[in-house]
């Protein structure tokens, strides 16, 4: 059973059963549907119910001739409120359902970027089933949280606006250094053996959150789960309408990069502010426009 369920107002299912009756809810009262024909007789359906602004469920699964619906899989969601990335975006499918996950590369995280897409069987996803890529998409990140807390930002603000310009730099060199220039990779060498020197020094006197103003690691098992810290540019509070539970709702920049987190009220620890910092685990999400 999915964690995140929380952070779209469902913090009251604790079991199969509970989960059951909210999915047959959307099957039978959905907002919107999708329908792919796999072209082997069988029809791949997502039924889409919204509870509030721009959150909801997904149900995947398939149509048969009779009418009868057959859910296979769920998952919450929140539509993506900023554009995070322009880039190529390679499609994978799931091995124990057929969802799919996009793959990006961006030099802002100096990593590769694993997300689930939430489209599963719209327009957008039908392009893809037998070429598996895009080419400059435009993609919308959410992260869905289960657990976060709101962090003081670094006081010195000289500091952060250095950093920022040091990171954009970094990711100049980085994608120097892709493409093969071996001055930049010698100078990114350079530049983060002087930021380990950096760190070793401040980390006997500072707390690692004074020194680190955002970070975007990957975390546990499953590859597109992050644990993130970022600056809050934006935030609101929505209330699930069937549940009534309150989902604060935050732009947020990491890394240089704009993404839209959602966490359950009753799971985020502190007072969001604008300015102010979110650290928390998330479930990262992207919509894709082409």
């Amino acid at each position: 059973m999915n964690d995140f369920y929380d952070a779209v107002g469902f913090s009251n299912i604790k079991n199969r059963k509970q989960l059951d009756d909210i999915l047959k809810v959307i099957i039978d009262e959905y907002d919107v549907k999708f329908n792919r024909n796999t072209g082997d007789d069988v029809i791949k359906q997502e039924r889409i119910k919204y509870f509030g602004d721009n959150i909801g469920i997904r149900v995947c699964g398939e149509l048969y001739d009779n009418g009868e619906f057959r859910g296979e899989y769920a998952y919450p969601f929140i539509k993506g409120s900023v554009l995070s990335m322009n880039r190529d975006v390679e499609v994978e499918t799931r091995k124990d359902t057929d969802a799919r996950v996009g793959i990006s590369e961006d030099s802002r995280f100096g990593a590769t970027l694993i997300y689930q897409f939430q489209e599963a069987y719209d327009e957008t996803l039908k392009r893809v089933v037998d070429k598996n890529s895009f080419s400059n998409a435009k993609v919308y990140l959410t992260g869905l949280s289960d657990a976060g807390m709101i962090i003081l930002p670094i006081a010195n603000k000289g500091e952060v606006e250095n950093n920022i310009l040091k990171n954009k730099r970094r990711n100049e060199l980085r994608e120097e250094a892709i493409e093969g220039d071996e001055e930049a990779l010698k100078t990114l060498a350079l530049a983060d053996y002087d930021a380990i020197n950096m760190v070793g020094r401040r980390i006997q006197n500072e707390d690692v959150l004074s020194i680190v103003s955002t970070t975007f690691l990957p975390f546990g098992v499953e590859s597109d789960h992050y644990m993130m810290i970022g600056e809050i540019e934006e935030f609101e509070y929505i209330n699930n309408t069937l549940t009534e539970e309150e989902i604060c709702i935050m732009k947020v920049i990491c890394n240089n990069m704009q993404m839209t987190i959602g966490v359950n009220r009753n799971d985020l620890i502190g007072e969001p502010q604008v300015g102010r910092r979110f650290k928390g685990l998330i479930w990262l999400q992207g919509a894709v426009l082409l």
